[in-house]
């Protein structure tokens, strides 16, 4: 969940100013201010873009709608979604490993080490406390449901961030100016009828003192069972291998 307390005080300006004389030569000014703009040069802007790719570091940038069409439910999952991500710890690869169990650990560039990382993972341009060793963190810690967009750069962070963001940096940028209820809510499993996954979120967001106090809480819960494979899958009792193709050497499908 998020809060977000913001408060803003302001205070009527008192200026003493003295009336200029007259002058004859005042048309000067209003001579240089007829003058037309020649050349503007932005070098800086605030305005969100899909993506920009012709600055010095590409930000590529997945907002909710992005993600709603194509039916992710975590932030984990909507990394996946981005060819520079090669994440090693899922929840569907660290099922046999005793570190990470069920984790999502963003890996851009795959320059992550087994216990390490190269990645730097934010929320609203903070860095995130650490959840695992070696400064890992777990993207099923934030709610998908309160998520406004993410923004990923592969280049250049570490020269502010340190090493840690040697291969780029996420971040995470939350709707921290929710107004009113959500609810989202799904549930799917294989076609053997096994590995079903289980997920709802909700969040809540109002403001006070003419929105000078706004509250966002919001939470998240999934469940994801196992999938089999001797019992379940006839190519796994067979001790026969995953190909490319999508089929096992019995031409059995996947």
């Amino acid at each position: 969940g998020a809060l977000v307390l913001t408060a803003s005080l302001s205070f009527g300006p008192q200026a003493h100013a003295q009336q200029a004389p007259a002058s004859s030569a005042g048309s000067g000014s209003d001579q240089q201010q007829s003058q037309p703009l020649q050349e503007v040069e932005v070098t800086g802007s605030r305005i969100k873009r899909t993506s920009d790719f012709s600055t010095p570091t590409p930000t590529t940038v997945l907002d909710t709608t992005t993600m709603e069409n194509a039916g992710v439910i975590n932030i984990g999952q909507a990394l996946q979604m981005e060819p520079a991500n090669l994440s090693t710890f899922t929840p569907a690869t660290t099922g046999n490993s005793a570190f990470f169990t069920g984790a999502y650990i963003a890996n851009l560039r795959g320059l992550n080490p087994y216990f390490g990382t190269r990645t730097l993972t934010m929320v609203d341009t903070e860095p995130t406390v650490p959840t695992n060793q070696a400064g890992s963190f777990d993207m099923n810690f934030i709610p998908q449901v309160l998520v406004s967009r993410v923004d990923t750069v592969t280049g250049g962070g570490s020269a502010a961030y340190g090493s840690g963001a040697i291969a780029g940096v996420i971040n995470v940028i939350l709707d921290r100016q929710l107004e009113g209820g959500k609810i989202d809510g799904d549930i799917y499993q294989t076609n053997d009828s096994d590995g079903r996954d289980r997920h709802l979120g909700a969040a809540y967001g109002f403001g006070l003192a003419d929105n000078r106090i706004h509250v966002v809480l919001g939470g998240e819960y999934e469940k994801q069972d196992p999938i089999g494979c001797e019992t379940a899958r006839t190519w796994c009792s067979q001790n026969e291998g995953f190909y490319q193709s999508g089929v096992t050497a019995g031409n059995q499908a996947l």
